[in-house]
């Protein structure tokens, strides 16, 4: 190929020139497939994503809008427009499936807006963005107001865009230095651009394929971002191994060879290097296939097609360029002769240049005196070193990034920053799903609010919300409690409730609800709650639950606690209910219930429900309803719907929300086909932290196994639980039991790799043991810094107090491959020099030699490429650059300079065991080695024999 090349200069350009752009077009034409939210499933989580979605009751995509005043307290007229006029503009978009009604914080100075997007989390991107311009045109009509968004979308988008910003900062960097780079090795300005553009054109041909290849693995996002960081590094890399051969070929041939022999030679040597060092980046890369991951497989797959792309370029287009440059050169060359100049050759009167074979630099010449002098010692304390640098991996903890770990640039975050503030039970959800037969629904509902209690019980968990909904009524009055209230109001008690509270007073209707309750109308009392709720004291009162509660009337003051109050008086009609309750009217209380209900009490009614509840005293009714229920008591109606309630005045309908309940009542919601359930849990821990995941793992063993594992007797009951903490867990459980086999495959792979390019065991076994000590010590480097604090402003990050555990996987599979270029480029020059007879000390030494100053110019390319991601903005990105870098560090100047030199100095000839290839090599040309010179070894020409490479 190379040599077709070499003799059909530009029709190996134009031929390249076409493939990158019919790759590109037809990238183009197919378009980009990316994943959907059903192929990141993993674990038990992604079980229960698939059974709410199939019920149709999975969590969605809500946005969060946020008001507040800019200082001081928050003005409740300017709020209450600001709110309905958001409102009102949310739910004439078509992206738009619901508008929550406001909660307010518990310290009362921020209102929230919730906002349900159609569409699945993959369309968010794409359906946020008329919300937040929505969103701005609020904030611009109330400019007394502070109001943003945020939410799962904003995030999302916000991060996408601050990735394509990280991008063009990475490449804005990376190429000024690579050119800079390359000057310094080439000392041409036309020689710097060849690498550059080779890189870029791979590039562009990768990014068409890899459309086209995102039909049958979909694209995660994150597989055009990994096709710019490897494609530059190996395009370079490739493509300086290639030029350095071609010119010290041209060095040593003196201006004999034409430009086309001289191309061919270099692609004898360094062109199969290349060629095996590309096969062993791919097959090293195939192993990211056996995680299982969409992830990894979008990893894998613009890695794997950007490297064979680049190995392509270098065997096709390369040589071209090479012999039209070299024309060039031998046309100026003749020029100058036929003007009486002299011409200097490549490497002639420059001992110990790049390019010449009069030996290494000063420079190189003092790195490899510790090797060359004291093979055993270098080696032993490099190894220590090594190992020491290692040491910190032990203690390495996997995590997989959360929201919390996105960078606060984002407006979007530190909006959510604000709203975990203000409401810091929305920090972590756990939603467990439960799937069973539509008649054993009664069932799965009441184990669920048991299970329900015993969480809240629990201090890792937490009620829904410290808030509570808001509505505005004339003269309503209203009060909020989280933990514990305060007291305010003339003549009014605030009740302080947190589990449980008592209260007493005279002649004052109490109500308890689960669900959902309101009041409205003067003189109308009511109370809610999750478990019971109780109020007392002269004059009217009411009573309402820490999320979404809502009073009307002239006059009423609302009351909220958030778990459970009681309340003891004489003559204290009480009202029960375990789904939905609602009062309205003058001096009369009205309860409804989705389960069951009874009414007792003289002169009012008393609804009683949870599971079955009787009826008693005189003249008491009991009503009972599964689903909706309607009572009349002194001619109230009340009525139930399933989009909004509200409540305005004395005998005014109202309507409540079949899915909307008070924030310390069973968060449940049902299929339509009553066949899943499912249930929502709170805890106010950061979703990377201890408390979060041991939130996870005691509601998994212990509350759910006490609760809903009483009824696995039943045939067909499942249960499953998921959300962002649960994704995490089983994720990085999922990860560590892949990494055993993956890395199995990875070892094997690289030994049979080296084994099968050098014929030797000895150099397939210490391939393996070096690769394992450079990532090892990348590893304990990357904990140093990352899992640790001490660095964070240093490198603008939050620690997870852990590592991403796709980061780890990664560098195996990565530096795996990326360390077989250096491996194979350097043992093949000794191997060459060994099998053309010359002693294996001597070949080691000036093998490494002459490979050396090419090997560290292309891991300084590297380095630049991958060191450029540390300073972006995704934490991911971050530790995948930071680790990187330091395994090409430690791989080019450690392993290479010290370690591997030193080793093979001590193995001798055993380093190419059971081959006896060099040993027969090196005992024909004994003889030559004994001349009258005194017996000084003279060189052979730097070739390999045919089929001994």
């Amino acid at each position: 190929m190379a040599r077709w090349s070499a003799l059909h200069p530009w029709r190996a350009i134009v031929g390249w020139l076409v493939f990158v752009a019919l790759c590109l077009g037809g990238g183009i034409a197919v378009g980009l497939n990316s994943a959907t939210s059903e192929d990141f499933r993993v674990g038990e989580a992604g079980r229960a994503e698939a059974l709410a979605a199939e019920g149709g009751v999975q969590l969605r995509p809500t946005e969060q809008v946020l008001i507040r005043a800019a200082s001081g307290p928050l003005d409740e007229a300017a709020a209450d427009a600001a709110v309905k006029d958001v409102t009102a503009r949310m739910k004439a978009l078509p992206e738009v499936a619901s508008v929550a009604e406001p909660v307010r914080s518990a310290d009362g100075r921020v209102l929230r807006v919730q906002v349900e997007l159609n569409g699945s989390e993959q369309e968010d991107q794409e359906h946020v963005p008329p919300l937040q311009a929505q969103t701005e045109k609020v904030a611009k009509a109330h400019p007394g107001l502070v109001i943003e968004e945020t939410g799962d979308a904003s995030v999302s988008k916000g991060v996408s865009d601050q990735r394509g910003e990280d991008l063009a900062f990475s490449e804005a960097i990376t190429l000024p230095i690579t050119l800079i780079t390359l000057a310094v090795v080439f000392g041409s300005v036309v020689m710097v651009g060849v690498p550059v553009l080779l890189a870029i054109t791979s590039i562009m041909a990768t990014m068409g394929l890899t459309m086209v290849a995102s039909h049958l693995l979909p694209d995660t996002g994150v597989g055009m971002s990994m096709i710019l960081l490897i494609g530059m590094a190996v395009g370079v890399d490739y493509t300086l191994f290639y030029l350095k051969r071609e010119r010290e070929e041209r060095a040593r041939a003196g201006g004999r060879l034409t430009s086309e022999a001289l191309v061919e030679a270099a692609a004898a040597t360094a062109g199969r290097a290349i060629v095996v060092s590309g096969l062993a980046v791919i097959v090293s890369t195939t192993a990211l296939f056996l995680a299982r991951d969409v992830i990894f497989d979008s990893l894998a797959t613009g890695t794997i097609l950007v490297v064979a792309v680049a190995v392509v370029s270098s065997v096709t287009v390369l040589p071209a360029l090479l012999v039209k440059l070299g024309r060039r050169t031998e046309r100026r060359a003749a020029k100058r002769v036929a003007q009486g100049k002299s011409v200097r050759a490549y490497g002639e009167n420059k001992p110990g240049g790049a390019y010449g074979e009069k030996g290494p630099g000063r420079v190189w010449h003092s790195l490899l005196t510790p090797a060359r002098k004291h093979p055993a010692l270098t080696l032993g304390v490099s190894v220590l070193v090594m190992l020491g640098l290692a040491l910190p991996a032990l203690e390495m903890n996997l995590k997989n990034p959360a929201r919390d770990s996105f960078s606060r640039e984002i407006p979007a975050m530190k909006g959510y920053d604000r709203l975990l503030a203000a409401f810091p039970e929305l920090r972590v959800r756990h939603l467990v799903v439960v799937r069973a037969k539509a008649s054993q629904s009664d069932e799965v509902r009441q184990a669920l609010r048991e299970l329900d209690r015993e969480a809240k019980a629990d201090p890792l968990f937490t009620a829904r919300s410290t808030g509570e909904r808001v509505s505005g009524s004339s003269g309503a009055q209203v009060l909020r409690s989280s933990e514990e209230l305060g007291s305010g109001g003339s003549g009014t008690r605030v009740l302080r409730s947190s589990e449980e509270q008592r209260t007493g007073g005279t002649g004052l209707p109490v109500a308890h609800s689960s669900e959902e309750q309101r009041t409205c109308g003067s003189g109308t009392s009511a109370a809610h709650s999750s478990e019971e709720q109780g109020s007392g004291g002269s004059g009217t009162s009411a009573a309402h639950s820490s999320e979404e509660q809502g009073s009307g009337g002239s006059g009423t003051r609302v009351l909220r606690s958030s778990e459970e109050q009681r309340t003891g008086g004489t003559g204290l009609p009480v009202t029960h209910s375990s789904e939905e309750q609602r009062t309205c009217g003058s001096s009369t209380s009205a309860a409804h219930s989705s389960e069951e209900q009874g009414s007792g009490g003289s002169g009012a009614q008393v609804l009683r429900s949870s599971e079955e509840q009787g009826s008693g005293g005189s003249g008491t009714r009991v009503l009972r309803s599964s689903e909706e229920q309607r009572t009349g008591g002194t001619g109230l109606p009340v009525a139930h719907s399933s989009e909004e309630q509200r409540t305005r005045g004395t005998g005014t309908p109202v309507t409540h929300s079949s899915e909307k309940q008070t924030p310390t009542a069973p968060l449940l919601r049902s299929s339509e086909d009553r066949r899943t359930t499912t249930l929502e849990l709170n805890s106010r821990h950061a979703t990377y932290s201890k408390q979060a995941e041991a939130s996870l793992d005691r509601l998994r063993h212990r509350h759910i196994p006490a609760t809903i594992g009483k009824l696995s007797a039943l045939p067909g009951v499942e249960t499953a639980v998921t959300g962002e903490v649960a994704r995490g867990v089983d994720y990085v459980e999922h990860q560590n039991g892949k990494l055993p086999l993956v890395l199995g495959f990875l070892l094997l792979m690289t030994f049979a790799m080296t084994v099968h390019a050098f014929r030797s065991l000895v150099l397939g076994l210490l391939g393996v043991g070096l690769n394992l000590l450079s990532a090892a010590s990348a590893l304990g480097l990357l904990v140093l810094v990352f899992q640790g604090r001490w660095a964070e402003d240093l490198l603008s990050f939050v620690s997870l107090d852990g590592i991403s555990s796709r980061v780890p996987l990664f560098l195996f599979v990565i530096l795996f491959g990326l360390s077989m270029d250096y491996q194979v480029f350097v043992v093949s020059r000794i191997r060459e020099a060994a099998l053309n007879g010359v002693p294996t000390r001597q070949a080691v030494l000036d093998g490494i030699a002459s490979s050396a100053k090419v090997v560290t110019s292309a891991a300084l390319v590297m380095v630049t490429v991958f060191a450029s991601f540390v300073m972006l903005h995704i934490l991911e990105m971050k530790q995948m650059g930071f680790v990187l870098a330091a395994a090409v560090l430690l791989d080019a100047f450690v392993i290479r300079v010290m370690i591997l030199p030193a080793a093979l100095l001590l193995l001798g000839r055993a380093t190419w065991w059971p081959s006896g290839a060099v040993r027969r090599a090196q005992e024909r040309s004994a003889p030559r080695r004994e001349g009258p010179d005194g017996g000084r070894f003279r060189r052979a020409r730097a070739g390999v024999p045919r089929g001994e490479f």
